[in-house]
């Protein structure tokens, strides 16, 4: 049975490893040091509550960002509705059917599209979870939705717009 030393040491050496993704994730969400709301939202869209449960990986992830995230939750349910909100209105511009707009809209939303779109995408990578305690059916979809969150919360529905455009214009094809 492992000590408790090799079992802190393994949870040191797995914080340090996303901690080496953090530059990359503010990078390419253009955040800047003073931007320290948006820093803790965009990086805990990319937290899985399969590890910010965990105390001692939390803590050590606290002391090095001198922050304290939480998971994506709250950041997805923000995210899915300005999610509809894009996709609806796009729809709403484009077609004339209501019956249309509302089934296209939930084919470009659901899970399952979501899922694909982020697993195909480069960021997918960045994700922090726990790969043994996480389904991940729907653990890309999450997150795609938590960014949302913290792009709108932040930014606003223009860079929202300006983001999916960017990373995954296929949502509009």
């Amino acid at each position: 049975m492992p000590s408790k030393q090799s079992k802190k040491e393994k949870k040191k050496r797995i914080a340090k490893t996303w901690l080496k993704k953090v530059e990359i994730i503010l990078f390419t969400f253009n955040v800047e040091d003073k931007q320290v709301a948006y820093k803790r939202d965009i990086l805990s869209a990319f937290l899985h509550k399969s590890i910010a449960t965990d105390k001692q990986i939390m803590d050590i992830i606290t002391l090095e960002l001198r922050l304290k995230l939480s998971s994506h939750d709250k950041l997805e349910i923000l995210g899915d509705k300005v999610l509809d909100l894009i996709i609806v209105q796009w729809l709403f511009n484009k077609y004339d059917t209501p019956g249309f707009i509302t089934n296209e809209t939930s084919k470009r939303v659901c899970r399952k599209n979501l899922n694909k779109l982020m697993g195909r995408s480069n960021l997918k990578k960045l994700i922090f979870h726990n790969v043994l305690k996480v389904e991940k059916s729907s653990v890309y979809g999450d997150i795609f939705e938590a960014i949302i969150g913290a792009i709108y919360k932040n930014k606003g529905l223009k860079a929202c717009k300006e983001f999916l455009k960017k990373h995954f214009e296929d949502i509009y094809l």
